[in-house]
This record gives structure tokens, sequence and C-alpha cells, in this order.
């Protein structure tokens, strides 16, 4: 301990507070319990606060008294000496070294002993200063070589002022500093890397189905507890996550993600983490018990601290570009309850949606906002420039090979495509379960399609003798079996109105990863409504317009404004070429009734040039007859007749309901 550590004053504090815990003595105000308790527990070393103890102090002489023991005054002790000097005035100063980044630790000073610092803080050695509630305050800075010691110990107004610096500290700081250049070196290697060296770890159980550049994500979780998995889109960020879990044992765990994802999250962790009990969060008022906890990002702001209470060892948030805005209720929720967690995984295919500053929140949520980059002020002076555009300031946009060097070797992980292919098969399907608009609406189409079908006729302002004219084809009455097929098709149709709001959230979503996307759907009002939403990013192809096939496809491929292709199944699932060139992801947003037009719809984009593995999207409405005709067509590859079954779709149906 230092000499003010043991000063007699000090010990008095410490005794006070320890006669009244022990009920020994009582009628200390709160407000100075408080300051005496702050000023012990941080071992404040500065003479002007032990001379702010020693004013609380004589407030008390009567308690003191009571005690039997007698106190003295600063004044009465501040002639003792040591070395030839007054004992008390000397000022320390304490660094630390976290990650590249240097801490000093300044005692409480006087206003005349603390204005004169600022100056050579600030604009001397760019650091950045802050006052935290628990300690001395703080000035730190990003570390780029050790010369920044000697500049601080060689500083006039630092030895003028008579600050001391230990050398050892300074020693053990150098040192720590070597070593973590060296842990900077692994984590970039690792960054880019897609197979790990046969000297390290060998990986058994789940994590052998890890495809190598996966099982690299878990190594590099060895490193930092703080991750942000910006893989490109398709290659297996949510594994990569929950491998990382198993891996740490982080349980309980908290995931984050965009609401119509959380099912989808659900089926891959039962997949891969079968003995894990998965929760997920459908009420603000009940967080029910489990291993894994699943939650939207829309629900997370209301819940309070509910979820603190659950001690997460890791938040995972998933498409954590959503936190890019510092003034959401849900950043500044996250921020406030899950920052001192002890792991954070963050996965997002685009760190950066438009501007560098959206970096900002998500790096202080992992931890290196400070530690790494020197802070958000420092941070926006090198990558996010405020500039004044003739209406107010907006944040541009500089240094980024930098950047991304920097983030590599503190945080992120960003692998893509064509960096791992040969680990990859040639093509990956996934399904993406997607919510309902409206559930209650859905399921009373399946009491009774045919009402809802001529509820949505009517609702085309067709007369009277027009609904029934159509409806009396559509169910073409001397079929019952014709009749039963024509509510499935209703019901299919339902299926999809009610999914569309989260088809477009999806697509939205990945137009923000990816350049090209195809899209296919079975109805012409479907691929119509498709291309309205986004006439000036897309291009359509249906029935009629094979005139126009060439030109509909070379825009597509050409232009570099044009993102989406959307086709119906029927005209663009076959004979189309030249997709595959551009693109490498395709999207169902209906599933057709035989597999054989599904594999030809696929083949749209897996065929010669194309150089990528083809991510297959099945946009399926949950806990609907989507769900079914995918497991019959797509799982089993049955013929339409037997996918077609009507007593089997039913019993299906049936047994859905219980």
């Amino acid at each position: 301990m230092s000499n003010l550590e043991n000063h007699y004053t000090v010990k008095f504090a410490r005794l006070l507070l320890d006669y009244e815990k022990q009920g020994k003595i009582t009628g200390i105000l709160n407000i100075d319990k408080i300051l005496l308790n702050h000023v012990m527990r941080n071992k404040i070393k500065e003479y002007d606060v032990v001379k702010l103890i020693d004013q609380t102090l004589c407030k008390y002489e009567d308690l003191f008294k009571q005690a039997g023991i007698k106190y003295k005054t600063l004044e009465e002790i501040n002639s003792v000496k040591i070395g030839g000097k007054p004992a008390f005035n000397k000022i320390s100063v304490y660094i630390d070294l976290q990650s590249n980044m240097l801490e000093i630790r300044l005692p409480w000073l006087t206003k005349e002993k603390f204005e004169p610092l600022i100056k050579f803080f600030r604009e001397e050695m760019d650091m950045e200063f802050e006052k935290r509630m628990d300690s001395d305050p703080v000035w730190f800075t990003i570390i780029r070589d050790e010369k920044i010691f000697d500049d601080l110990k060689n500083n006039k107004t630092v030895k003028e002022l008579g600050y001391e610096i230990d050398e050892n500290q300074i020693k053990k700081s150098k040192e720590k500093l070597k070593v973590d250049k060296e842990s900077q070196k692994q984590l970039f290697k690792l960054s880019t890397t897609a197979v790990l060296g046969t000297e390290t770890e060998q990986f058994k159980g789940v994590f052998e189905k890890l495809y190598p550049f996966q099982k690299v994500a878990v190594e590099y979780s060895k490193f930092r507890n703080g991750i942000l998995i910006a893989d490109e889109m398709g290659l297996g960020k949510t594994l990569e996550a929950l491998a990382i879990i198993e891996y740490h044992q982080l349980y309980p765990a908290v995931i984050v993600v965009p609401a119509m994802l959380r099912k989808n999250w659900a089926r891959e962790i039962t997949k891969w983490l079968p003995h894990k009990k998965v929760s997920i969060i459908e009420s603000q008022k009940i967080i029910p018990p489990g291993d894994i906890y699943v939650v939207s990002y829309r629900m997370i702001s209301s819940l309070g601290s509910r979820f603190y209470i659950k001690k997460p060892k890791v938040l995972v948030c998933d498409e954590s570009h959503y936190l890019k805005n510092p003034d959401s209720a849900r950043t500044d929720y996250v921020l406030k309850y899950f920052k001192d967690v002890d792991f954070k995984i963050l996965t997002t295919g685009t760190p950066i949606l438009n501007r560098t500053l959206e970096l900002v929140p998500q790096l202080e949520l992992i931890g290196v906002l400070d530690t790494h980059f020197g802070g958000r002020r420092k941070f926006i002076k090198r990558y996010a420039p405020p500039q004044w555009n003739g209406y107010g300031t907006v944040y541009g946009s500089a240094n980024e090979e930098e950047l991304q060097v920097e983030l590599r070797k503190s945080c992120m992980l960003r692998r893509m495509k064509k960096d791992v292919m040969s680990e990859m098969p040639d093509k990956i399907r996934q399904v993406i379960p997607l919510p309902l608009s409206d559930r209650e609406a859905y399921e009373k189409v399946e009491k009774d399609s045919i009402n809802w079908y001529e509820t949505k006729l009517r609702r085309q302002d067709l007369s009277e003798t027009e609904v029934a004219e159509m409806v009396t084809e559509k169910l073409l009455t001397r079929s019952a079996y014709a009749e039963k097929m024509v509510k499935v098709e209703y019901l299919r149709q339902a299926a999809v109105t009610y999914k569309m709001d989260a088809v477009f959230e999806w697509i939205d979503d990945a137009l923000e990863q990816v350049n090209k996307l195809v899209v296919f759907a079975h109805h012409r009002d479907i691929v119509e409504m498709l291309h309205n939403r986004y006439k000036d990013k897309s291009v359509m192809l249906y029935g009629g317009m094979s005139g126009k096939i060439d030109e509909i496809v070379d825009k597509f491929v050409t232009d570099p404004k044009t993102h989406l292709f959307i086709g119906s199944l029927q005209s663009s699932g076959i004979g189309i070429d030249g997709l595959q060139r551009v693109c490498d992801r395709v999207a169902f947003v209906e599933m057709p009734w035989t597999p054989a037009q599904v594999a030809q719809a696929e083949d749209r984009l897996h065929r010669i040039g194309q150089n990528n593995t083809v991510n297959i999207y099945y946009l399926l409405a949950e806990n609907s007859i989507e769900e079914y005709v995918f497991s019959v067509v797509v799982e089993k590859e049955e013929i339409f007749e037997k996918a077609t079954n009507i007593n089997k779709l039913f019993s299906w149906i049936k047994k859905k309901g219980k």
C-alpha cells in the first residue's frame, strides 16, 4: 500500500465506518458515509482528498469520543516527513494497459492542479477523458508504439506538478503491449483464414460437422470475448455463433434477432444443440426457463432488467446492424443491460450499411471502441470525419482499408464465398420460417377457404353474378376431389398473402447484404406485387413475355442498379440462361407441387458459368400448409399424385391444430 493508504486519517475513516457497521456508534450522515465508502473502496491516494476525509471526520469528533478514541486533525500530524520531504504532498499516477489502450488513472485533484494537465493530455498526447463513477478520473489513448511512455514520463508539465510514474508499471505495460501485438497478428491471420493448421485443436462431437472455415471462428473466440462475425451471407454465421457458445459453455445465452428469424434460430439450435432447452420470448410478462433465450429486437427494449437476473454468460445479436442507431430504444437497452455480459457475439453480413459511424454502437457493445480505437471521438475523427454540407453536419468515411485491418486485429471475422469455395457444397438449402401477419385470419381460411375466396373476389368490386360464376368455375362441382383441391389452393394463396410483409422484410435485408438476388413465385399477381415493391431495382418475367427474355436477363446481368430478378416458376424456371454469371442466391416465395419444377428453377443458377456455391432459400409461412408442401415436394420428392393426396393433407392440417 502507498503511504497515503496507511495514513492516520484514512485509518480513522475505516475505523469510523467499521464501528458504525457494528453498531458501536450511530449518527453518521448518509452523504458522508457514501463519500467515505467511495474513498476507501477506491484507495484514493491524493493529498487533497485526504484533506477532504479529514474535514468530514472532524464533524464526528463526538462519535469518536463515544468509542473512546481521539482523532487528530491533519494539521496536527502534517509535520511528518519522509526522506526530508513532506510525506503527503506527492501525486502518484497509475497507468494500465488493456488491449492496445493506455489508461492513466489520476488522483482526484484540485482545480489548480487539474487544469494544467488538460492541454497536455488532449493536445500533445491526443488522449480522451472520462470520469467514471467508481474510480479516479481516467485519461486514455490507443498506443502505436512505446514512445508514449517516454513522452508521459519526460513531459515538462508532469514534472512541474511533481507527478511520479512507477517504472515497474511502465515495464509491465511494455511487456503486455508486446504480447498484445502478437495476439493481434494472430487474430488478423485467423480473420482471413479458411483452414486451421494441423497443429490446432481437433474438434469433436458437433464440431466435427463444421466446415474448416467455421472451426476458425471457434479458434478466434479463444482470443476475444467480443466478436463480430461478418461472414458473407450464406456461410453459416448462425452455426458459428452456436459453436462458440457450446465450446465455451456460455449458458444461459440470450440471442436477440429480427422478429421473423426467431423460429429459424430455434430450428438451428434444436438441430445442432438438441441437449439444450430453447425458450422463444413472446411475452413481455413471462420469461420461461431455458438454456438459450431467443428474443426479438422489437421486444427486447420493453423487457426492462428481467434478463439481468438470469445472469446470461453470452449475448448474441444477429443482424447486429439493427444496433446502428445509438438513439434507438433497442440499442440503448442492449448497451445498458448487456454491456457487462462476459461474452458478446455480433453477427451480420453488413456491419456497415451506409456510414462508418454505424459501427460505433456495435464496437462499444463488444468492448473495443475504447480499448482498441481510443474512444468514440477518435474513431469518428479517423474513420467517419464530420463535414458541413451547407445544411448541417454529416459524417463521411475515411481510411477504409486501415479500418478493415484494425477490425480484423481486434474483433472481426470476415470471409467471402470466394475465400472458402473449396470447402463448400454445390448447393446449400435453407428453410426460412416467416411469421404470418394475421394468424387468426389464416386459420379461418383453413376452416372455410371457399368463403375466404368469395370475400377476396368481392373486394375486387365484382358483381354478385361475376363472383358466383367465378366460384362455380373454380369449384368444378362435378368433382369432389377437385373441390377439395381448390380449397387447398385457396389455402396456399392465403398463406402467401399473410406472409408477404415478412417476405418484403427478408428481401430488404438480403439486398443490403448481396448485390443480386433471384426470386421465384408461382402466381402472376405475386410476381407483380414483388415487382411493384422493388420497381426501381428489379426486373420481372412471367408467361406471355417470351419475346423479352433476352432483354430482361441482360438488364439483370449488366445493369448495376438492377438487383432483383423476379420470375414465375412456369416461365422462368426453365430455358433461362445467364443469371448464374452474376448471382448465386435464389429464394422461393411460393412452392410448386412437383420436385422437378423446384430443381429446374434452382438450376437457373446452378449451371455452367456458376463459380460459387448456390444458396437456396425457401421462404415458408410458419406452421402453415407451405411447410407441408415443402416436406413432401422438396424433402421427400414425391410425385404430384402423392403430394396432393387430400386425405393425407387434411390429416396433416388436423394434426397441426392439436
